[in-house]
């Protein structure tokens, strides 16, 4: 019985206070709107870029555009994805990361792992965070070994992976 008190004071001391907030709006997957009592606030996913950030990107070719413009009319569930999996007013466990967010959504996974994993986003540039490194560059081998989202064409991969160049 001493251990485990032990054990519960230990983690008392060194677990970092849980930031839950509470869903207001969804205005596409790249955006979402949360509030933490009377604070509100907008997020993007951390260390992905979203097909909507990068149709944003002007200096993305307008041919590439198109493609995923095309891409995401005719796939209506992967355009409203994040509407789909969140619900609003409910809370979820957020951190803030370079002026992004983590939203933790599925247990332990994050918005942009599911992103990641559904060919939907891809990883940033240079991304060099090692807590999520990994995790996110194993969800997006798993999109494009099963050529789903972004990866299921291979004309709108080279559009998407352009952006690295």
């Amino acid at each position: 019985m001493k251990t485990i008190l032990i054990f519960i004071f230990t983690y008392a001391i060194y677990a970092e206070p849980i930031q839950i907030a509470q869903l207001q709006k969804i205005y596409s997957n790249d955006l979402q709107q949360f509030s933490i009592g009377m604070y509100s606030f907008s997020c993007q996913p951390y260390g992905v870029i979203t097909l909507e950030e990068i149709l944003a990107n002007k200096d993305l070719l307008s041919t590439c555009k198109q493609k995923i413009e095309n891409y995401l009319t005719q796939n209506p569930v992967q355009e409203n994805f994040i509407q789909m999996s969140l619900h609003l007013r409910q809370g979820y466990h957020v951190e803030f990361k370079e002026s992004r967010c983590i939203v933790y959504a599925y247990g332990q996974k994050t918005i942009s792992e599911a992103l990641l994993e559904r060919g939907l986003a891809v990883n940033k540039h240079n991304f060099k965070d090692d807590e999520f490194r990994y995790l996110y560059q194993s969800a997006q081998t798993r999109a494009k070994n099963k050529k789903i989202g972004i990866w299921s064409d291979m004309n709108l991969q080279t559009c998407v992976t352009s952006i690295y160049k």
